[in-house]
């Protein structure tokens, strides 16, 4: 059976890349993982996934600036930004740069 389609998650706690990464997995994705924002774009552009989630607070590059040159790179692919330092500044910031949605980590 085919994928439903392809997720890039990039986190660098790897128990969120296994826990969620994991989830996706059952309900028929193909997931990608990345630990930080430099691997994440290096994967974003080798492996052109329908769908990016990625945490904010990552070494080596962000995930705010890492969702911003990909909406730059290709619009059309709908960036999640998952966080467990999340602020309402920081959601809002999240939205004008043209990010999907905005989670709150547990």
């Amino acid at each position: 059976m085919a994928a439903r389609g392809k997720i890039l998650l990039i986190d660098d706690e790897i128990l969120v890349r296994e826990e969620l990464g994991g989830l996706l997995v059952d309900e028929g994705f193909e997931v990608i993982t990345g630990a930080d924002g430099e691997e994440g774009l290096n994967l974003f552009r080798s492996n052109t996934p329908e769908m990016v989630i990625t945490d904010v607070r990552m070494p080596r590059r962000d995930g705010l600036s890492l969702a911003i040159t990909i909406r730059n790179e290709d619009p059309s692919v709908p960036v999640t930004i998952i966080t467990g330092h999340g602020t309402e500044t920081m959601a809002i910031e999240a939205l004008r740069a043209g990010v999907t949605d905005f989670i709150k980590k547990p």
